[in-house]
């Protein structure tokens, strides 16, 4: 029995190549519904994103539209750290997810995100298959 869907990012600076602000990686639309068991985790900051004359990078997980609406941006910039992110708005555990929703990782940075030159990230939800 199926009792916990993990999804996972896991990004370093060459997959950032937008020459814009943010960039978007749809990771998995759900087949059936889900719900949220707990916010989502930066599991590691292998190496922290820098560099290209940028002073921000964040890491925010959303749905749909809504790109920080599971995980609310969460620095991954030298000096960010792993450890759970802050619960966006539709992040606190028991939220519940339909079928089809479209689970997203978003990357900003205060210049573009294709500017960085280093950085290694993993980041993962984690959900519970069904309903309540």
């Amino acid at each position: 029995r199926l009792d916990r869907l993990v999804i996972s990012v896991q990004k370093g600076h060459a997959d950032l190549s937008d020459a814009a602000a943010t960039m978007d990686f749809t990771l998995y639309t759900l087949p059936g519904p889900a719900v949220v068991i707990a916010p989502p985790m930066v599991r590691s900051l292998a190496t922290a994103f820098s560099g290209g004359g940028t002073g921000v990078a964040t890491l925010a997980l959303g749905v749909d539209s809504d790109p920080d609406a599971i995980g609310d941006e969460k620095s991954i910039f030298t000096g960010g750290s792993v450890g759970m992110m802050t619960a966006g708005v539709n992040g606190a555990a028991g939220y519940a997810l339909a079928a089809g929703s479209v689970l997203k990782a978003q990357f900003a940075a205060d210049t573009t995100v294709g500017a960085f030159t280093a950085g290694a990230v993993v980041a993962s939800y984690a959900l519970r298959p069904g309903s309540y």
